[in-house]
Formats: structure tokens, sequence, C-alpha cells
């Protein structure tokens, strides 16, 4: 539930009619204020009257005089069971601003009436909330529910440790500062966990207001800024991949290097590799809706897809996917691939190195990111591309490609 002011259309002499509008779940209706003014004097970012205007008290007063009826409406609803949908708002709503009412207004220290008592917004259970949205529904996926239930758990360490009780109130711009620092120091977040993790927060703070109707929710709380680092793309070129494949391996470790060789073969997430079964494969291709974006996924088949597929009937679900991370960079390391990579990481603005082994940063989503940077070695248009990982994406796919160092080299050589 939210209200603000705004400016209705000139009329002929150039003044704009005092509106304000009155939100919920995406409806809204507007009341007039029954004020006129020049839209010089008219603040729309804040949905105030600017202070030059010689009546600014006075006409904000009015202003937030309407606001506040609006509301109480809107919580005399709330307390009745009723959803404060913009039409019941509406059809409650009935007061007009007099003369009296803004001298009021403008002086609250005068009158000293029961009608001039602010009213108190009704407190709501915050980890009530928090709890019911941590469970999620049977329309939301196990590994969204684990990010709800990652999200609750931060914020109660966050209560316990810094002693700082939580509530819809209290989640101001200092929450944000002293929170956002628990995540990058205590709990040794970068930028990339920390921008997730403000998402989470957001995202909650919606819900709690759409499904909740919960009043009383920082309106700044969607601007709240985090960074998002773009983080080294660590892939495996045509020809690591196929002395990855072609190793003698031990029955289990076979099938790990398998699942990871079929992730960069077909650019298929793991959730869709466990799926295999599923697939469509006619005249060549495999056909397939991915289970995250449910785009249109068509691939090649290609001798190798096909014998690692045969090998396991047609069914991948051959290891989880963390036993799957961990046996895959002993692989790697066993092939030779263990060279030392420089790592840039960032809390805000400070930069962090770390040098890392190149096989300790392989896991199977690298399989998409070698799938798309293979392909664009290849030759393949970025529309063929996107067609093939079933997206629309463009800048998601971006974040997946890696040119190699020898192919700019060598097209800056031949262009010379």
């Amino acid at each position: 539930m939210t209200t603000k002011a705004y400016l209705r259309k000139p009329n002929s002499k150039g003044l704009c009619s005092l509106s304000v509008w009155y939100t919920h779940r995406h409806k809204w209706f507007s009341t007039a204020v029954g004020i006129l003014i020049d839209p010089v004097y008219f603040d729309k970012d804040a949905g105030q009257v600017r202070r030059s205007h010689s009546e600014c008290k006075l006409i904000n007063a009015a202003i937030e005089k309407v606001k506040s009826d609006l509301m109480a409406c809107a919580l005399k609803l709330l307390v009745q069971g009723i959803d404060p949908s913009a039409e019941a708002v509406s059809k409650l709503y009935g007061g007009k601003v007099t003369i009296d009412e803004l001298l009021a207004a403008s002086n609250p220290g005068l009158g000293g009436g029961a009608e001039n008592k602010p009213k108190l917004s009704p407190a709501f259970d915050f980890h009530k909330i928090l709890e019911i949205y941590s469970k999620g529904n049977q329309d939301i996926s196990p590994n969204t529910i684990k990010q709800y239930n990652l999200l609750r758990n931060n914020l109660l360490k966050f209560e316990e440790k810094k002693n700082y009780p939580l509530s819809f109130e209290g989640m101001d711009d200092k929450f944000f500062e002293a929170y956002s620092d628990f995540l990058l120091f205590d709990l040794d977040y970068f930028n990339n966990s920390w921008h997730k993790s403000v998402g989470l927060l957001k995202g909650f703070l919606n819900y709690a207001q759409d499904k909740h109707s919960v009043t009383t929710v920082n309106p700044k709380s969607n601007k709240w800024k985090s960074y998002n680092e773009e983080k080294d793309i660590i892939y495996l070129n045509v020809e690591e991949l196929d002395k990855l494949y072609s190793y003698e391996w031990d029955e289990v470790k076979r099938k790990y290097v398998d699942l990871f060789v079929l992730a960069c073969d077909t650019g298929f997430r793991i959730s869709d590799l466990f799926r295999s079964r599923l697939w469509r494969i006619e005249e060549g291709m495999i056909y397939t809706t991915t289970k995250k974006t449910k785009g249109a996924a068509k691939v090649p088949v290609t001798p190798r897809i096909t014998e690692i597929l045969k090998r396991y009937s047609y069914d991948m679900r051959v290891a989880s996917e963390q036993k799957a991370n961990k046996y895959i960079k002993e692989c790697i390391e066993e092939i030779g691939l263990n060279t030392e990579v420089t790592i840039l990481r960032y809390k805000r603005k400070k930069e962090f190195e770390f040098v890392r082994r190149r096989c300790d940063l392989v896991t199977l989503h690298c399989g998409r990111r070698s799938f798309i940077s293979n392909c664009f070695a290849k030759g393949f248009t970025e529309t063929e591309i996107l067609q093939m990982i079933g997206s629309k994406d463009l800048r998601t796919m971006k974040r997946y490609l890696k040119i190699e160092t020898e192919k700019l080299m060598g097209k800056m050589a031949s262009a010379a």
C-alpha cells in the first residue's frame, strides 16, 4: 500500500490540480487535494511542493492529510480482515480538506483533540512473515526455497551477532549499511554474493507488502545499491576436452567425466542433463525445454554425445552435482590442467587478489561456458548459439563467453 502526490495536466492558465494516488498490488485510484499550483513549484520525485512556494507548508500539510486519510481507510479495512484494494479504499474514502483542517495540520500544537493525534501504524510480525516466506509454496523450485532459507538464516545471524532487533520499521538506510558490512566482512562475502543477498532481501520486502499488506516497509529499500562484479570465465577448449575424454579413467571417474563432457558438448545446465531421459532426439538434433528458463533448446548430436548417452541408457542421473564437482576437479588436475591463474574479487570497490590452480576453479557450470566459447570459436553466430542453449538474452550469453588470447592475437596479426 503506497500513496504519493502528483500533478494532473495543466489547465488553460497553466496551473495543475494536486492529486494523491493510492496504489495496492499494482492497482490504483486518485483523489484531488483541491488545490491548484504552478508546476514549477512541485517536486515530483518527493511528491511535495517546493519551499520556494509562499504557502508550501500549508499545501504540503494538505497533501499529508489526504495521504493519512487514505491510509487510515486502508488500515480500517485491514483490521476488519478486508483486503485494502484500490476499489475498497476508494469506496470507503470520502473526506475533503477544509481550511480549518489545513490550519490544524500546519499548527499541530493547536486543538489537541483526539482527531489531531497521530494514527499509529500496526505492528507487523517480521519474524512470522519471514518464516512463512522461507517455506515457499508448491510453485517455487527447491533451489529458490534454499535461497529464501539462506536469507532467513543470514538475517537471524545478523540480528543475534550484532544485537540489531529486526522489524520492517527498523530497516532503514542505517540497517542496510550494517547488514551489508555483516555480509561482506563477517560472512566474508564478495560483491556478487552481496548483490544476490540484497536482491533476496528486496524480494522479501516486496512480498511482505504484496502478500501481507505490510505498510511500514522503507520506500527507499528498492534503491539500496550493491555491486555485481564480472567474474573471470574458466572453461576448457576443444583440445582440452578431447584430452579429458580420451584419458583412461576408472569406472567411478568415467561417469563424472562423461557428465562434464556432455555439459560441454551440449551447453545444458546440470538440471537439464539430469532430465536427459526426456530429451527428444530426431534427425540428428536434441530438442528439450530448459528447466530453469523454460526456453526451447536444440543442439546437434555429435558422435561423442551419442556414445555418452548410450553408455548410460540415455539417463544421466549418474551422480549428485556436489560429488561431480569434487571429482571433476581431481580429473582436471590428473590430466595436467593445473596452471595457476590470478583471480580478482571485490568487496564494494576494494580489490582482493587470489592465485588459484585452474583445476580448482572448474565446476559443472563451466560446461555451459565451454560450449558457448567453443561454438563461438568455431564460427557459430550469436543467434545460432542462443537457439541451441534455448535463450533469447544476448547479454546473459555474453557472460559465459571467453575468447582465447591466441585467437585475438591471430586476428590482429591477420589484420595488420
